[in-house]
């Protein structure tokens, strides 16, 4: 692995030298595109998980909700419900789970007031380690992409010749 090498850049190591020398000074173009909107777009899944954890933990209300449809055969454990108190007559899909309730009974579910179909078992917690999996790809890939601009921008300047005395 090449950190810095003389002649890299006039004024020596830089930021921008240390995070193209893992390999990604190598990409190409569609490739840095590529992976910038695949990392920006996990990251963004990543938020809009913990948003929702948030939203349920700051706003949250418990009502009372009927289990319409149960899964658990598959790999995510989910049940479908019904509201009988508090948003009455709206539904939503329960992916965390502390227990198994059996179709057709009644439970105590927490939802946010502003979106009722966010809604989650009060037991279980509302935010789980993989919501923060991705959430560093976006900030990353972005400072890969800066570090190759910049790269890019100062190779295609032009360089002021030396002066011959």
């Amino acid at each position: 692995m090449k950190l810095y090498e003389r002649g890299d850049s006039d004024e020596g190591p830089t930021f921008e030298s240390f995070v193209l020398s893992f390999g990604a000074g190598e990409w190409s173009v569609w490739r840095l595109l590529i992976f910038l909107a695949a990392g920006l777009t996990l990251a963004g899944v990543s938020a809009s998980f913990l948003y929702d954890g948030w939203a349920l933990t700051a706003r949250g209300e418990i009502a009372q909700a009927r289990v319409v449809r149960t899964n658990y055969d598959g790999r995510t454990k989910t049940i479908n419900i019904v509201f009988v108190s508090g948003p009455v007559g709206e539904t939503a899909i329960v992916e965390r789970l502390k227990r198994r309730p059996a179709q057709g009974e009644i439970v105590p579910i927490r939802f946010d007031p502003k979106k009722p179909s966010r809604a989650a078992d009060p037991q279980a917690s509302v935010v789980q380690l993989w919501d923060y999996i991705f959430l560093p790809l976006g900030p990353a890939m972005l400072v890969v992409t800066w570090a190759r601009w910049n790269r890019w921008r100062r190779c295609r300047a032009p360089r002021e010749a030396p002066e011959d005395p």
